[in-house]
């Protein structure tokens, strides 16, 4: 089996176990789920003699034309301890081939997401960020916030961009390798991670087409923010977006520590 099929199946098997409330049972799961990975890696490498270009499907996809879609609702619910939506989005992450491309209001993921994000760009990945600008992002603060974590971003090689449409940003899209979609209520910051959320997932070239047809669109209307120019920021602008980051990570222990749990938590490590 391919990496990106060891998506579906895998993503899968972690949204039925995740309804269980056992940290024991969850770490079987995501051992099966690296066991897995592993194994679908080992026949991937000549996959990655064809060239990648934007404006077209990876080419590793070829391969899943024609064949029917596979759909998933994943979900984020505290009350239940069902964090399928959220180790998806991990997992689809840091097991990318050549492609992740993610359109969110705002971001400020929780740790193994930020790592999963960090360390794909490291390897090659084509890692890109679609997010709000500070006139485009609702609620307002959350740009701030979102810019604490940009640099780590910017310095591993992930491309940000920020939307300057005439509309606010609140797509929350997910596309992995033309092959691996999510749409829904999913943003990639403290309170998805702590509320109820949904996303309707995909395993299929038709719509993970669409998917990225309406990234790049979006992608036209947005200017990217190069390292140089984020590592000119003054000093206040530093200490606003380090101020209302450290503020969401107060209101998150604050108002949700019934809740906690380490797997999703915003602690950066």
């Amino acid at each position: 089996h391919s990496l990106s099929r060891a998506m579906t199946n895998t993503a899968s098997a972690m949204s039925h176990s995740a309804s269980v409330a056992s940290h024991k049972a969850a770490d079987a799961v995501e051992h099966s789920i690296e066991k897995a990975y592993s194994s679908a890696k080992e026949g991937a490498g000549a996959l990655f003699k064809e060239p990648a270009t934007d404006d077209q499907p990876i080419p590793e996809s070829k391969q899943y034309v024609g064949q029917p879609s596979e759909t998933q609702i994943l979900m984020c619910n505290p009350l239940t301890l069902d964090w399928s939506l959220p180790m998806a989005m991990w997992l689809v992450t840091q097991d990318a081939h050549r492609r992740v491309w993610v359109t969110t209001p705002y971001y400020l993921p929780h740790r193994k997401l930020t790592a999963a994000v960090i360390t794909t760009a490291r390897r090659g990945v084509d890692v890109r960020i679609i997010a709000g600008s500070r006139s485009t992002t609702d609620p307002w603060f959350m740009w701030y916030a979102s810019q604490f974590v940009t640099q780590r971003f910017l310095q591993a090689g992930v491309r940000v961009y920020e939307f300057e449409g005439g509309q606010i940003m609140h797509s929350k899209t997910v596309v992995v390798d033309s092959v691996w979609s999510s749409v829904g209520s999913y943003n990639w910051d403290v309170l998805s991670n702590k509320l109820l959320e949904q996303s309707v997932t995909t395993f299929g070239t038709v719509e993970a087409a669409m998917m990225e047809d309406h990234f790049r669109q979006d992608l036209a209307k947005s200017r990217e923010i190069t390292l140089e120019e984020f590592m000119n920021r003054s000093l206040f602008r530093r200490f606003q977006c380090a101020f209302f980051y450290y503020g969401m990570r107060f209101a998150e222990m604050l108002s949700f520590w019934s809740y906690y749990d380490p797997q999703i938590s915003t602690q950066q490590q």
